[in-house]
């Protein structure tokens, strides 16, 4: 489950945490959990309670991660 959320980044990117809970197969107390733990990963950003509405972006680290998890790098 953690897998597919971090490789659907592109059908999500530029959107809100909220729409992105929302939009996922997976009850959203998961998702949100998930979600919350790439960010402490430094995998995600994405907007808190100082910056409600910030859009979801990968790091750089969850870019090369995301990569390593494709098979388009080692």
């Amino acid at each position: 489950m953690q897998k597919e959320i971090l490789l659907s980044y592109e059908l999500h990117s530029g959107k809100t945490f909220s729409s992105v809970v929302e939009s996922l197969p997976f009850p959203k107390s998961t998702s949100k959990y998930i979600m919350k733990q790439f960010k402490s990963f430094g995998l995600l950003d994405f907007g808190d309670r100082d910056n409600r509405g910030a859009p979801l972006k990968l790091t750089s680290l969850g870019v090369n991660f995301v990569e390593v998890l494709r098979g388009d790098r080692r």
